[in-house]
């Protein structure tokens, strides 16, 4: 299997953070990078270099037969599977050179049968972080085994740090990174207000909203009606619902199909294997237009067709909500992976496809809770007050916004919210000499018609705040351009100008 250049990158490092004794490494791939194929190539080349055995764990059941498959397909070895009535040989020698073990099984205490482990790959690490699991991960380290976490939201929101274990950061790219650079679909994105649902009672506990009050609140008859006519205006091709209990996931199903006559089916965690499977087959072939679901596609669901996500599970977790969205990241198959491949001929064969864009439905209550995320938290850079007035601009919309659209209106509201302070300002100049109030805004149109950069207002806080683009000093602009740490529409407007100056200086000479 050809593997793309960031996976070869990923591998190399891992390889040399094992070579220099490293104790453990943690890798932000987005969903859809290919995490599987990555660690199998690791574990293969491990093998193949007599450095040691590897020890994957994923954290499901569901996971765990994904990367067994993963392993016989990448890495052309038979693994051993550690995973309740299924054992590893316990004499070394039997022992395959890859073993696949779900975290739930090793966790209980059968990790230590494998005492002669080089390398343990931690699937989905955020879900592997608690003490129980930190702990078993320094007894491998102990025993000589490195450990490598794998996650695409390599944060969690309880407050602790991953990296508080994990010694080297390796990469992180993220959603919008593979978004850039022509690896995932670039999304629309709609709020869908719920005006029956208050979430002002339901108080936070962890990381999230409390699971128990949510599910009283979402799983009102009004609400699941409403979460079911979102469903049947917005969807568009393969459809996936996410609901916070089983009793919401069944509630919209049933409305959708005796309601809407849209075909629509549902899976949860504890429902009989049998059944769920019917069910991802029935959507997965078309016979569904609908999954609801109640946590179970959230992590290792694999269906590159899904085009809309309907997230009927308010949430205030970055994590979970990144998990979410990655279902409908995935370009259809085959249209990114092609030779001499670049950003530029990947977005254009994703324009090309049938999958342009997914669309992603924020189904928030009547107040657009502030504590709510949503794809303005996650898509727009901005301060709290202009991302709300952002989220108020999405949620009156009548069509889903790109994210260009979002970016264009947290500028504008940036801008209009300095202008009211250089108002203010004015006004305070004036106490005890006269009233009223002149101002006035200079607006440059290029060539094209259109504004210049160099008259949008410098985003950012600090010593030039409230000054035009092309009043900042260029060692400022320089400093804005080269900073990592800006993203987004904020470090766009900075490289704009720079191109404008760099353009005006060239039209000169």
């Amino acid at each position: 299997m050809r593997l793309r250049d960031y996976q070869v990158q990923n591998v190399d490092a891992q390889q040399a953070a094992l070579s220099e004794g490293i104790r453990s490494t943690l890798t932000g791939l987005f969903t859809g990078a290919g995490k599987t194929v990555v660690f199998c190539e690791l574990a293969r080349r491990v093998a193949d270099t007599h450095a040691g055995r590897t020890l994957i764990m994923p954290p499901l059941r569901e996971l765990v037969w994904q990367a067994v498959n993963k392993v016989r397909e990448v890495a052309g070895l038979d693994p051993g599977l550690e995973m309740a009535e299924f054992r590893c040989e316990q004499d070394e020698w039997w022992s395959p050179q890859v073993v696949v073990a779900c975290k739930q099984t090793l966790v209980r205490g059968r990790y230590k049968k494998f005492s002669d482990i080089r390398l343990v790959v931690v699937d989905e690490a955020h879900m592997c972080f608690s003490p129980a699991c930190l702990e078993m991960f320094r007894w491998f380290q102990d025993h000589g085994a490195m450990v490598a976490g794998y996650t695409a939201t390599p944060f969690r929101m309880d407050g602790s740090r991953m990296l508080d274990f994990y010694e080297r950061p390796i990469g992180n790219q993220d959603m919008q990174w593979a978004i850039d650079m022509g690896w995932s679909v670039p999304p629309v994105c709609k709020l869908a207000k719920v005006h029956s649902m208050d979430l002002s009672q339901v108080h936070v506990s962890g990381d999230d909203f409390n699971q128990k009050e949510l599910m009283r609140e979402v799983e009102k008859e009004a609400n699941l009606h409403r979460i079911a006519l979102i469903t049947a205006e917005e969807m568009d091709g393969p459809t996936v619902v996410f609901t916070p209990s089983v009793g919401s996931a069944k509630g919209v199903a049933h409305y959708l199909n005796n309601n809407y006559g849209i075909s629509a089916v549902y899976v949860y965690g504890s429902q009989p294997e049998e059944e769920r499977s019917e069910a991802l087959a029935a959507f997965k072939s078309g016979r569904a237009k609908v999954l609801c679901n109640c946590q179970v596609v959230a992590v290792g669901f694999d269906y590159p067709p899904t085009a809309t996500l309907i997230l009927g599970r308010p949430t205030r977790s970055r994590s979970f909500w990144l998990q979410c969205v990655g279902r409908a990241t995935r370009p259809l198959p085959g249209v990114v992976d092609f030779e001499g491949s670049t950003p530029e001929s990947r977005k254009a064969a994703i324009a090309a496809s049938g999958k342009t864009r997914f669309k992603i439905v924020d189904c928030t209550d009547a107040t657009l809770d502030h504590r709510l995320i949503t794809a303005v938290d996650m898509f727009c850079e901005a301060d709290k007050e202009v991302k709300a007035a952002v989220k108020q601009a999405a949620a009156d919309a009548k069509e889903p916004l790109t994210q260009e659209e979002l970016d264009a209106l947290a500028q504008q509201e940036l801008e209009r919210r300095l202008a009211a302070q250089e108002i203010e300002r004015r006004r305070q100049m004036t106490l005890g000499r006269a009233t009223g109030v002149v101002t006035s805004q200079q607006i440059d149109l290029g060539f094209s018609g259109k504004r210049s950069i160099g008259t949008y207002m410098n985003p950012l806080r600090g010593k030039y705040a409230g000054l035009q683009m092309n009043q900042l000093p260029q060692h400022y602009l320089e400093w804005a351009c080269n900073n990592p740490g800006l993203k987004g529409w904020i470090k766009n407007n900075f490289l704009k100008e720079r191109r404008r100056r760099r353009e005006l200086a060239k039209a000169a000479v």
